[in-house]
């Protein structure tokens, strides 16, 4: 071999310490590699602790919803005034009608009658069936005042005078049933709103209270022109009526402002022909999301309404004003805390 060759030879040999290009740098790394034998750190391991970490923030998660489920959060005092947020009784079926008291009767009705009607949407003929017993229902709470000897208006307990009223009821959906009594040429009149409370003697215990539909009656200014209005001044005497199987009875009266804008307070009726009486409104219960979600609230026992733009084809413009204490709670039977513990 020439010395031309032999050089040629040496050229050809790869110098580890002198890679030239791309592909001799990889050949030349490859054969360097050293592949291990194990690998410390497999799929499954890695697929294990994340699953460890979702379910850790799942139990914790479970444990503090766990915590507030079932158990009342109070939202505070809430008022729907008819200027920002008022009570808009949706009226699909309307009754009113008239009478007086000089009029006769064979029917024994009940003022949770009254309270309680309901006809189907836009049922005329039901609600003219209804009327009868209205009617007459509205009569004996009129003649009640008779049994009022703190009532001041003589010529309301008077058989001899002519008394008559007008009163207004939504028989689809909630319903304020409300009357105005008047005596013609007289400027004073008795309106009276039928509300359910729940009450019990001052003597007896709490546990022995009952609940019924009870007239609140107030004097006011007539209106000639009343559709559903009885607001008067805070401290009008507001006398309350019970009246079962046309039997009347005088539970006891206090001053308007312990029934109206004092949401949850006990009340204590004086007067009354059983004794003094304690007086509350019956909390009201509204269920969403199929009752997983409640608000409930002790309501005004006695709220004021106001029909200034009622319109009796649309059925808008009735309006109530009232005052609540509202609670959310969120109902759940689920055992969070001991699937939390298993999930872990």
């Amino acid at each position: 071999m020439n010395e031309k060759e032999c050089n040629r030879n040496e050229s050809n040999k790869v110098n580890p310490n002198v890679l030239h290009d791309d592909s001799t740098r990889l050949a030349f790394m490859s054969m360097k590699m050293i592949i291990p034998t194990k690998v410390p750190f497999r799929h499954g391991l890695v697929l294990s602790l994340l699953c460890t970490g979702f379910a850790t923030i799942v139990a914790i998660t479970t444990y503090y919803l766990n915590g507030i489920a079932n158990i009342p959060i109070h939202f505070g005092t809430i008022l729907q005034d008819f200027k920002t947020n008022p009570v808009h009784v949706s009226v699909n079926t309307l009754l009113q009608g008239s009478g007086a008291l000089n009029m006769t009767t064979t029917l024994k009705p009940s003022l949770k009658d009254v309270y309680a009607q309901q006809c189907d949407f836009n049922d005329a003929a039901c609600a003219a069936g209804y009327a009868i017993v209205s009617t007459h229902a509205w009569y004996f709470v009129g003649k009640a005042f008779a049994l009022i000897s703190d009532l001041n208006k003589p010529d309301f307990q008077d058989a001899n005078n002519p008394m008559q009223f007008n009163y207004i009821s939504n028989l689809n959906g909630e319903n304020t049933p409300i009357a105005q009594f008047y005596i013609p040429g007289h400027s004073i009149a008795i309106t009276c709103m039928i509300r359910r409370a729940s009450f019990y003697l001052t003597q007896q215990a709490a546990s022995t209270a009952m609940t019924d539909s009870l007239a609140f009656c107030s004097p006011r200014t007539y209106d000639p022109n009343w559709v559903c209005e009885n607001d008067v001044v805070a401290d009008t005497k507001t006398y309350v009526v019970q009246m079962n199987k046309g039997i009347p009875s005088f539970v006891g009266l206090a001053k308007h402002d312990q029934f109206y804008l004092n949401a949850g307070y006990v009340a204590e009726l004086s007067g009354g022909l059983a004794g003094s009486v304690f007086i509350q409104s019956v909390p009201v219960i509204d269920e969403y999301q199929s009752g997983v979600v409640q608000a409930s609230a002790p309501w005004d026992i006695l709220a004021v309404a106001n029909c200034a733009n009622f319109n009796r084809l649309t059925g808008t413009g009735w309006l109530l004003q009232m005052q609540g204490v509202e609670t959310m709670t969120w109902k759940c039977d689920s055992l969070m805390l001991t699937n939390s513990i298993v999930l872990w």
